[in-house]
């Protein structure tokens, strides 16, 4: 654990990520464990996965590609979402059924199956969930862990959020990463959100260096930051949340960074919270792929689409918000490929016959209280109102124009695209 001060006057620490390793049967520092197995070299998948840099190739964007009406390569897929914390009064435990939640998120993930993700209010119970499932441990590094011997005859309530390998998911409820590909570092920075730190994953990357200089052979590596974060709640806290991402946007490292992806629960309330992006120098990505006359507002929170909404706020809640936000800073050549969508915003009995990969066709708990009281009343057949959580999620794929010019001319397609906007998934 490397601490330090940033110029700025923020605590940082650069801190190990994790990888599952099936012959040990644990997590393991992922420098540490490349380090042991430097000299053997051995023929499995957890050695084969790794991979020094960002895989370019998928992401790439020419010029001539950018005017194209197919787009060759894939994009990074990304993501971001609010799984909602199970820290609630005991009168609303019984509402949001949080651990069948998290059994089907955990689904849900595995199903949208993304390269990069962000996920806010990560508890204890949802940790161990998700760092139990064999999919994920296959196939993430995690940005935090329990010891696997620390968690050994102990029962979940027993166990505390700050009792991970990494202590960054704050005092009671905090950010997790997950990535399919090793990060150059893992900096946690405290002292900006006091009880749930942000957290900085930096790649590296290569693309060729530029048409005009005439050496199309050789390549330029370059630096990629994403920032997983989620600024303090409330409405009456707006100043407090512009305080916030100016600090997070302005910590001393991202100088020496070429591209800056800035996601998660950022709380932005009201429309005019806006003004904050451009301010630190940052492009929203859901407008830049909707015109303002789109048919989706992009509301991750919405009482008139989310029944568990409805059902905690006892009907009382009707704000909508975008709450949740995809940023990049203005002068990246990165952009989507495709819009920013929503996921986890269908009621889980529609989500679940879409995700559920066994034979068994899985049941919902649902109380009685709503199948034969409330529910009946709210919609005919009284289907069960739970939600993955109180956010949708957001997604989509980057992908990096090799010009200015191949970007806008993306940016440009992607906004007039005639695609249907009522993303349901």
């Amino acid at each position: 654990m490397d601490e330090h001060m940033d110029h700025y006057g923020q605590r940082a620490v650069n801190l190990e990520i994790f990888r599952y390793c099936d012959q040990s049967k644990g997590f393991h520092s992922y420098k540490v464990r490349k380090q042991e197995m430097n000299e053997q070299k051995p023929n499995i998948s957890w050695w084969n996965s790794l991979s020094t840099t960002l895989p370019i190739e998928k992401c790439y964007l020419t010029e001539d590609q950018s005017n194209s009406d197919n787009i060759p390569v894939t994009g990074l897929k990304i993501g971001c979402f609010n799984v909602l914390f199970d820290i609630l009064p005991f009168f609303v435990q019984s509402i949001a059924r949080s651990k069948e939640r998290y059994l089907n998120i955990i689904k849900l993930l595995k199903y949208e199956n993304f390269d990069f993700l962000v996920l806010n209010e990560v508890t204890s119970n949802f940790l161990i969930l998700l760092q139990q499932d064999p999919w994920i441990r296959e196939n993430y590094f995690l940005s935090d862990v329990y010891d696997e011997n620390f968690l050994k005859g102990k029962g979940n309530e027993y166990v505390k959020t700050i009792d991970t390998v990494n202590h960054s998911l704050g005092t009671r409820m905090g950010n997790l990463i997950l990535s399919r590909y090793p990060p150059d570092e893992l900096i946690v920075v405290y002292d900006i959100i006091h009880s749930r730190p942000g957290i900085y994953v930096t790649f590296s990357y290569s693309v060729p260096k530029e048409e005009e200089e005439g050496n199309n052979n050789e390549t330029v590596l370059k630096r990629m930051c994403f920032i997983g974060c989620h600024t303090t709640a409330f409405e009456e806290y707006a100043e407090v949340r512009r305080m916030e991402l100016r600090k997070l946007t302005s910590i001393g490292f991202l100088e020496v960074v070429d591209d800056i992806v800035l996601l998660g629960d950022l709380n932005l309330h009201k429309p005019q919270e806006n003004s904050i992006i451009s301010e630190i120098g940052f492009r929203d990505l859901w407008n830049e792929t909707r015109k303002e006359d789109s048919l989706n507002k992009g509301y991750t929170f919405d009482p008139y689409e989310n029944t568990l909404i409805q059902c905690m706020y006892l009907g009382m809640e009707n704000r909508r918000m975008r709450l949740d936000r995809i940023l990049i800073d203005e002068k990246s050549l990165w952009t989507c490929k495709t819009r920013v969508e929503m996921f986890a915003n269908q009621p889980m009995y529609e989500l679940l016959p879409k995700i559920e990969t066994s034979k068994v066709n899985q049941v919902l708990n649902t109380p009685n209280w709503w199948s034969k009281g409330i529910g009946k009343l709210h919609t005919r057949d009284g289907n069960d109102y739970l939600f993955c959580s109180d956010h949708f999620g957001l997604k989509t794929h980057l992908i990096r124009s090799a010009t200015s010019k191949a970007l806008e001319n993306h940016k440009e397609k992607v906004l007039n695209s005639r695609e249907i906007d009522l993303d349901k998934c």
